[in-house]
């Protein structure tokens, strides 16, 4: 609770905020099939890129209409985002099936503000973050059809992950160490006689 015994102020403040989004999404796919039956390469490509525009600007005014300042900010940032992706399976005997692949994602992140104005101290301020990460994948899986229906499907999958991020105006470097993990899977599932299929599975990705 806070009492002032001054008089009250009062004040106008004309306000206009930008706030802009545009999205960039595109894909190039190629599967290459062999005469074996289930034996197939592909190639998947991802491409995506959000560009935004967050501003605003305040123009401040007394009661007596009198201009006191302004005060603005200017964001643009960008988030980008690019996959690359190979898979190649292939029969290895009846009811059994070989899946190996690689898949890299290339991450920028880029955000650049300045913010500025005569009740801005000091009058101006700019920085800028960047943010760039990249995930390298490999794994290999092996399908073995079992009698009755039964399916067991192993597999492994290692991930590395390099992530560096800085600031344009600091001279300290934010320091994220670079990491991998080794991760099992298994799935493990039975057809019924009606179709459907009940699974069991264990999983595991980097986040």
């Amino acid at each position: 609770h806070l009492v002032s015994s001054g008089p009250p102020t009062t004040s106008l403040r004309n306000a206009k905020t930008t706030d802009q989004s545009g999205t960039v999404d595109a894909s190039l796919n190629y599967t290459h099939t062999y005469e074996t039956e289930r034996r197939e390469f592909s190639v998947l490509t991802l491409f995506s890129r959000n560009n935004r525009t967050n501003n605003f600007n305040n123009d401040i005014f007394e009661a007596s209409d009198n201009r006191v300042g302004v005060v603005s900010n200017q964001n643009n940032s960008y988030n980008q985002e690019f996959t690359l992706q190979t898979d190649y399976q292939t029969p290895t005997a009846k009811n059994q099936l070989l899946e190996v692949g690689a898949k890299d994602i290339m991450r920028r992140v880029n955000s650049a503000y300045s913010y500025f104005g005569e009740l801005v101290n000091p009058l101006q301020t700019n920085n800028a973050f960047n943010y760039r990460q990249n995930v390298t994948a490999g794994y290999a899986a092996y399908t073995l059809g079992l009698p009755k229906g039964f399916t067991l499907k192993p597999g492994l999958r290692y991930e590395y992950t390099i992530i560096n991020a800085d600031f344009a105006n600091s001279t300290t470097p934010v320091n994220i160490p670079d990491y991998g993990v080794l991760v099992p899977s298994v799935n493990f599932s039975r057809k019924l006689a009606n179709g459907n299929v009940l699974k069991i599975a264990y999983n595991k990705r980097i986040q």
